[in-house]
């Protein structure tokens, strides 16, 4: 037995153990998931509120006698229930649904409840006041029924409720009760109070049309009219900066005081804030310093003697000298000096100027085919170090340790097998055994970026190879990309496109050429010392290197007058380099007018584009060939305040 007990104790121990486990286990399977996924919100209320909605629309079907077998059943069932309170029956529908599909959270038992009870009181006050009272019978509930079809009663609840009342409370009494508990179930259904109704009632604010009643004045005693000490001379503008008040006790100058604002309650409904707009604050003290001229010293008197002085009679004021206007105040030390608006750019010397532009750009023309052109040597841009650095090797060796211990101490199977260095990103390449879930490693993209000491990693697997994930780190010894490698490669050199130009290196070192006649309207914006002026003259260059003056031609346009000016005297050049806005609205309109131009000529030839136009004009004596255009704006945004 003993043996027994201590195998029953045993397994049950094991068991418990087991149980203990599975909980657990359970547990954190639980904890798992729901650190993943956030528990669904039920849905009760949202169904509530569609059968409510639709419920209220088949009752109000009923008011117009629409035949059907649910309409019928539905109408009738009301009828018989509440008689009376049909009539109200689909619009506390609606409340309730209005209440359920918007509760953001609110418990709304007490108020769909307030809501529905609104027809049954209804159907007791009016069986109330217009019912006859029946005998309590079994044909009660046969008789309220079918005259709560026919809207004559209260029905079987309201009839029941209301008659019962009656007997009781009597016909007066009931009815009171009744528009009680109907106000409050109202109140209920709305979520207000008696105290919010009352103060929307009797504190309502005053608008600002309403005419603001005067404060009254104290009476002036005997002593005050009394006539005082004449008013030494002075001017009007100091009329109201004598009125100095004396601290010990009730004096003369109190009297002219005004009587203090009084401040009315707020209340929910208010219509005009309390405080003012700070632009309403600074607006009133401009007009108030406008108004006030400067004050004229005077010699100072007594605190009595100047009470006295305020209430005597006032001579006539002495005239004043005129004053000369004052200039025009500094600007404070934290203001900056407004600029003064530049001229606009008129449309009559736009168009002069494209004329100027027009015979410019005749000239220039004219004189292309004089020399030949030359394609400049790519040994004047500077070549920059081929291999990397000694700093750049340690940082990326310690990173590729850092980067492999930390994914092994987070239990993750992975090897790296690869490292790629760009210019300011590298990649290392990891290699997840079979199993290995990718989001588990996504996950801890916080966790590596504070280990590698780094603002931020990003976590993608590789495209075109199996079971691959990229990492990329930003490097803290970022290598410059020389536009001499760029330029010299053959993605820029194999590429068909005479606008092409250099844009720089991917993060796996291949060099990126893009192509203007893809980007038409390409804007280059960023933050001071970003890159755009080292971008536009890359682009320039890249041009330069690329295309001959019969292929491309170029329109730089510069109202600073600082960065395009040194590519003056390139035969690239339509025109030099544009500094005046007159002469660059005329550029503009120009370059519109040739577009059109164009555009008849294509459709007069029969081709799309300029590239098929060239090649028909290789094809065909008398057609000349076309270059492309590229316009090229320095401050497009000082450039468009002017033209």
């Amino acid at each position: 037995m003993a043996a027994s007990q201590k195998k029953t104790g045993g397994k049950r121990t094991s068991s418990g153990g087991t149980r203990r486990s599975g909980s657990a286990s359970g547990s954190s399977r639980g904890n798992s998931r729901g650190s993943k996924a956030p528990a669904r919100r039920p849905m009760r209320r949202e169904i509530g509120a569609a059968v409510c909605l639709a419920l209220a629309l088949f009752a109000a079907l009923g008011y117009f006698h629409i035949q059907a077998i649910f309409i019928d059943f539905f109408s009738g069932l009301l009828k018989g229930l509440l008689g009376y309170g049909f009539w109200l029956m689909p619009p506390a529908l609606l409340l309730a649904a209005y209440i359920l599909a918007f509760h953001r959270g609110r418990p709304v038992r007490l108020r769909v409840t307030c809501a529905l009870l609104l027809p049954l009181l209804f159907s007791c006050i009016v069986h109330g006041l217009l019912g006859r009272v029946l005998p309590w019978d079994a044909a009660l509930v046969k008789t309220l029924w079918a005259a709560g079809e026919e809207l004559t009663s209260g029905g079987v609840l309201g009839g029941v409720l209301a008659q019962g009342s009656v007997q009781v409370f009597s016909r007066l009494g009931s009815t009171i009760l009744f528009v009680l508990a109907f106000l409050l179930a109202g109140l209920g259904a709305f979520r207000l109070s008696l105290a919010e109704v009352a103060d929307w009632i009797f504190d309502r604010p005053r608008y600002e049309y309403e005419p603001e009643e005067e404060p009254e004045r104290p009476r002036r005693s005997k002593r005050e009219e009394r006539p005082a000490a004449p008013e030494p001379v002075r001017t009007p503008s100091r009329r109201a900066d004598i009125d100095i008040p004396v601290e010990d006790g009730p004096l003369v100058g109190k009297t002219a005081q005004t009587a203090p604002e009084v401040k009315k309650k707020g209340s929910f409904f208010n219509r005009k804030a309390n405080v003012p707009a700070p632009d309403q604050v600074l607006a009133g003290a401009e007009q108030r310093t406008a108004e006030q001229p400067a004050p004229v010293p005077e010699p100072a008197a007594e605190p009595a003697q100047a009470e006295l002085v305020r209430q005597a009679p006032e001579p006539a004021p002495a005239p004043v000298p005129s004053v000369p206007p004052a200039p025009p105040a500094a600007p404070l030390s934290g203001e900056s000096p407004r600029e003064p608006e530049p001229a606009k750019v008129s449309r009559e010397e736009a168009r002069q100027a494209a004329q100027e532009v027009a015979r410019d750009v005749q000239s220039r023309l004219a004189e292309a085919g004089e020399h030949p052109y030359q394609y400049p040597p790519l040994s004047l841009l500077k070549e920059g170090p081929g291999d990397i650095g000694g700093e750049a090797l340690v940082e990326l060796n310690a990173n590729r340790q850092r980067l492999d211990d930390t994914i092994h101490s987070f239990g993750i199977d992975a090897n790296i097998v690869n490292v790629t260095r760009g210019p300011s990103v590298t990649r290392y390449e990891l290699e997840l055994d079979q199993g290995v879930r990718l989001n588990k490693l996504t996950n801890l993209a916080d966790d590596i970026a504070l280990a590698l000491g780094a603002s931020g990693v990003r976590i993608a697997p590789i495209p075109d190879q199996i079971s691959m994930v990229g990492i990329e780190v930003p490097n803290k010894l970022v290598s410059p990309v020389n536009i001499h490698s760029v330029i010299g490669s053959r993605e820029f050199t194999d590429s068909p496109s005479k606008v092409s130009f250099a844009v720089g290196k991917d993060i796996g070192g291949h060099c990126i050429v893009g192509n203007i006649a893809k980007l038409p309207h390409l804007l280059i914006a960023g933050t001071t010392g970003s890159g755009k002026s080292v971008c536009t003259n890359s682009l320039i260059i890249s041009l330069l290197y690329k295309a001959t003056p019969d292929e491309v031609r170029l329109i730089m346009v510069d109202p600073k007058m600082v960065e395009l000016g040194i590519y003056n005297g390139i035969p690239h050049l339509l025109i030099p380099v544009v500094t005046d806005p007159k002469k660059a609205a005329g550029a503009l309109q120009w370059a519109v007018t040739e577009m059109m131009k164009r555009y008849r000529t294509f459709a007069e030839v029969g081709v799309r584009d300029l590239a098929a136009y060239n090649a028909l004009a290789a094809r065909t004596e008398g057609m000349t060939k076309m270059p492309q255009i590229v316009v090229v704006i320095d401050e497009l945004a000082d450039l468009m305040l002017v033209a």
